[in-house]
């Protein structure tokens, strides 16, 4: 079972027994305990899930102040390859695009992956800038006549 399934099972579980002891939580999951406690502690952080600890019970649930149901896990999910590639893609397209054509319209896809990158040990923006790719040979492309050409319509 990957990291993404663990979550969603986390969450199930809590979900649909109201609490849930960590030993429960771990058998089910068949991890070690610094796992579901890395696990726990990120989707509380990273995720916003508001898990809490109730000792009383001896189980993880949601916090009471919390509405039912209105928690919910992002429903796109990318590998760390993946957010790789769409960082590389970033720095190609604003390599062709100097003027910033393209840019506004990625924006909300970078906002996206800044906000998946989190706040960990190391910032989104420290991500961005360690993904560089370089071009061998590469030929400056003015895009000013295609600009006006595309004012025409």
């Amino acid at each position: 079972m990957d990291r993404t399934e663990r979550f969603y099972k986390i969450e199930l579980m809590i979900r649909s027994k109201g609490s849930v002891r960590f030993d429960e939580l771990q058998s089910e999951l068949e991890v070690s305990r610094a796992t579901l406690m890395r696990d726990l502690q990120y989707l509380r952080d990273r995720m916003d899930a508001p898990i809490v600890f109730d000792r009383d019970q001896g189980a993880y649930r949601f916090a009471l102040s919390a509405k039912p149901d209105t928690h919910e896990l992002p429903g796109m999910w990318f590998s760390d390859q993946e957010i790789y590639a769409l960082l590389s893609m970033h720095q190609l397209v604003n390599g062709l695009d100097p003027d910033g054509v393209l840019a506004r319209h990625l924006q909300p896809l970078l906002a996206k992956l800044h906000g998946m990158l989190g706040s960990g040990d190391v910032r989104a923006t420290e991500w961005t800038r360690r993904v560089r790719i370089v071009g061998a040979a590469r030929r400056l492309v003015n895009l000013r006549p295609f600009l006006r050409w595309l004012q025409q319509f």
